[in-house]
């Protein structure tokens, strides 16, 4: 299938420089715009592979050789690979997905990248958002009611083939896990931007862990997914700590959190659905933290409004602005 453009554009303006760094390949000389290597395409005692920055693309060329191109033409050179698949190892994307079949698990989830992949695919990622791309994150946080943040390091992506439009890839924003701090960084939660068939509206890479918002200070809203603690920013203000679970089976790893912040209370906001998810899972939570003195109270928002979640609330009534006061219940 032929690379989409927008794809093509940006393997295309990966930094040729930074790439072989990251590939292990070390200039013996360098400028911000030029660097010299021993050629990584062959045996060479006397470097004589240049890379150089032209008009905003980088462009390399073997002096002994006389062979040249830019970075996607290096790329499908040093892996020996096709053109697409020399630009998904560019953009460090996981191979495309949509083949495994719809009852596999690991059609949301890619655990096998490495905390070390994940944090690089996210810097690359990160340096390369273009003003356009920095814009539709925007227009995505406001098409989902939801406040924008920078702070959340959230990125765009660009992943599998749309099933309803074959020569078009489909846009997810990529939520770094637990927080965008590079030293603790080991996953991407991603939401797609667009309508999309179920099997593909959410995507996770890395392990699969909660997502923190951190506000030192403040109360922590616990949620299943990371739109509804943006969805209570929404209605109350920034007045929490937010943590996302991301998923119920990732309600255990409440303890981890807790060893390593210390928040004045928690309030807990699991969805409103059927009795062996949200309502199991609060449980859970409740009987968990019975061990910590630490002040527990839950939110009825949601509940009262007979809707599963505070995201969709707040796609319901998206004007809606409250005092949270008025909707939380201290269980201890």
């Amino acid at each position: 299938m032929p690379l989409a453009p927008d794809m093509l554009d940006r393997a295309r303006r990966v930094n040729l420089l930074g790439y072989l760094k990251q590939l292990g390949h070390r200039p013996v000389a360098e400028r911000p715009s030029y660097a010299l290597f021993h050629s990584p395409l062959r045996e060479d005692r006397h470097p004589s592979f240049s890379v150089t920055l032209f008009k905003g693309r980088w462009y390399w060329k073997d002096f002994a050789t006389q062979e040249h191109g830019d970075t996607l033409a290096f790329a499908q050179r040093y892996h020996h690979c096709t053109f697409e698949e020399a630009a998904s190892r560019l953009l460090a994307e996981p191979p495309p997905t949509a083949s495994i079949p719809s009852g596999s698990r690991t059609r949301r989830s890619n655990a096998t990248l490495s905390p070390e992949r994940i944090r690089m695919w996210y810097a690359r990622l990160h340096a390369q958002q273009s003003q356009a791309d920095r814009a539709r994150i925007r227009q995505a946080f406001s098409r989902l009611y939801v406040p924008f943040d920078p702070r959340f390091g959230t990125v765009l992506l660009r992943l599998h083939t749309d099933p309803a439009h074959p020569n078009r890839r489909i846009t997810y924003l990529g939520f770094p896990v637990p927080t965008p701090d590079p030293d603790r960084l080991v996953g991407l939660e991603c939401r797609a931007i667009d309508p999309v068939p179920n099997a593909l509206r959410k995507r996770a890479f890395g392990r699969k862990t909660f997502w923190h918002a951190q506000r030192p200070g403040l109360p922590t809203l616990i949620t299943e997914s990371i739109l509804d603690c943006l969805a209570a920013d929404r209605l109350f203000g920034p007045r929490y700590d937010l943590l996302a679970l991301n998923t119920i089976h990732n309600v255990p790893l409440i303890e981890t959190f807790l060893a390593h912040w210390s928040p004045p209370a928690l309030i807990l906001a699991f969805d409103n659905d059927h009795p062996d998810r949200g309502p199991k899972a609060e449980l859970h939570a409740i009987d968990l933290l019975r061990a910590y003195p630490i002040p527990l109270f839950r939110l009825t928002i949601h509940h009262a409004a007979d809707v599963k979640d505070l995201h969709a609330l707040v796609r319901q009534t998206p004007n809606r602005r409250e005092d949270p006061q008025s909707w939380i219940h201290q269980l201890r």
